[in-house]
């Protein structure tokens, strides 16, 4: 599995996704670059918004992972606990 950029991934101009360090994630805009400036539209914000939570989202399924493994046989081997670090 390769590495990730760690979190906390922020949302800057509403549309664009910058790691703590002030790399660039994602650029969300959907507007052809010759269009530009636009106001980004909404579905661009939510894809900025999910993309930057997913360093939060990876965080919760490790946690998840972990008390899984707590459980009494058959949780611990659910395939969607084994699988998070696939």
């Amino acid at each position: 599995m390769s590495k990730h950029t760690p979190g906390p991934w922020v949302v800057r101009n509403s549309d664009t996704v910058y790691a703590q360090s002030g790399r660039l994630i994602a650029d969300c805009e959907s507007a052809p670059y010759i269009s530009r400036p636009q106001p980004p539209n909404s579905t661009d914000v939510a894809n900025a918004h999910l993309i930057a939570a997913a360093p939060a989202m990876y965080a919760a399924l490790k946690a998840i992972q972990a008390w899984s493994f707590g459980q009494p046989w058959p949780r611990r081997e659910m395939k969607q606990f084994t699988d998070i670090d696939a």
